[in-house]
């Protein structure tokens, strides 16, 4: 019986393996940060090539747009054991830039030590770009109503101080 369900368990846990890499941007990456292995969306999203990212660093995407002290608190988390979530801006192969939100995932062996990380990112560029595209129209609108304000202000203080000035100078002619 426990042969029996030890491999009914490894069947599903085949066919899941199966479903997330056919359908999701995969990596598994050991210990060092190496890639071991890469879904195909993975080389869709990010131009390289399975061959040209298999045994390479995950640096191999690094933007620079995030200070050292960001993945420093993303290896610690994942070192303890626990998993880290969060947004990263990467780098593809041509050097435009893409954004993920990644889950890593830990992966122990049966002593309960880390030997390896699984990398499940979701694309979100789009959704960075619509956002960003929101706040440049409130700050367009912003600068819009500040001219439109300016200029009544402007227009309406002329008209006073011209107002002001033919006043003053009709008191002075008295």
């Amino acid at each position: 019986t426990d042969v029996t369900k030890r491999n009914e368990a490894v069947k599903k846990a085949f066919e899941l393996e199966s479903a997330l890499v056919s359908s999701g941007n995969i990596i598994y990456a050991n210990m060092n940060g190496n890639i071991t292995f890469v879904s195909e969306k993975v080389c869709k999203t990010s131009g390289y090539t399975a061959a040209e990212l298999i045994g390479k660093s995950l640096k191999i995407f690094n933007s620079d747009y995030h200070p050292k002290s960001y993945f420093k608190t993303l290896w610690q988390t994942i070192l303890k054991g626990k998993i880290w979530n969060g947004e990263i801006r990467n780098k593809r192969k041509d050097g435009t830039y893409f954004w993920i939100f990644g889950t890593i995932i830990p992966i122990k062996n049966t002593n309960g030590k880390v030997t390896h990380f699984i990398n499940v990112r979701q694309d979100i560029t789009e959704l960075k770009d619509a956002r960003l595209q929101k706040i440049r129209e409130v700050i367009d609108a912003q600068e819009q109503e500040k001219e439109s304000f300016a200029k009544e202000l402007h227009d309406g203080l002329g008209q006073i101080l011209l107002a002001s000035k033919m006043n003053l100078n009709a008191i002075e002619t008295e």
